[in-house]
């Protein structure tokens, strides 16, 4: 009986319960992929971009902390914001993830140059709540609505799939 090796760039996993997460090393989670947050065998979370006036952030480090929580460390690229360019690793992101009764992110960002700065960050999530072996087919057929919204007093997105 042959054995199949598949060795292929690191992912970022972290799993709690029924839950489980799995992103690329710098915390993204890349569409179309089966990258994503899963929850008892349904996708919640099927894209996750993070950029600063449209450009992607640079990864320095990451890592399990633990086996349901990780830590990512990212700087940016150079940065044509409308004050002026903001020049590379003048910025560090952290990125803290955890799952216990759902998922959980701290966004910490710090400016280490000797100027303020301004600039957008953007997040851009996508969710398709497709179930586990449509990921896996490749072949996902889009059901009923996917409501989301922004909480602003907890601070929180919600999406729900109707």
């Amino acid at each position: 009986m042959p054995l199949e090796i598949a060795v292929g760039p690191q992912k970022l996993v972290i799993n709690q319960g029924d839950g489980f997460l799995v992103t690329e090393q710098d915390g993204q989670i890349n569409w179309p992929t089966d990258q994503g947050f899963y929850h008892a065998d349904t996708r919640l979370l099927s894209s996750w971009q993070i950029f600063a006036d449209g450009v992607s952030w640079e990864l320095l480090n990451a890592g399990n902390i633990a086996y349901y929580a990780a830590r990512i460390f990212l700087t940016n690229a150079t940065i044509a914001s409308e004050q002026g360019d903001i020049p590379a690793g003048t910025l560090g992101l952290v990125v803290g993830r955890c799952l216990s009764g759902g998922l959980h992110e701290d966004i910490d960002l710090v400016n280490n140059g000797a100027r303020p700065v301004q600039f957008n960050l953007e997040i851009a999530a996508r969710s398709d709540f497709a179930d586990l072996f449509e990921v896996k087919s490749g072949r996902i057929v889009r059901r009923g609505r996917i409501i989301s919204e922004w909480i602003q007093r907890s601070r929180r997105l919600r999406t729900r799939y109707e």
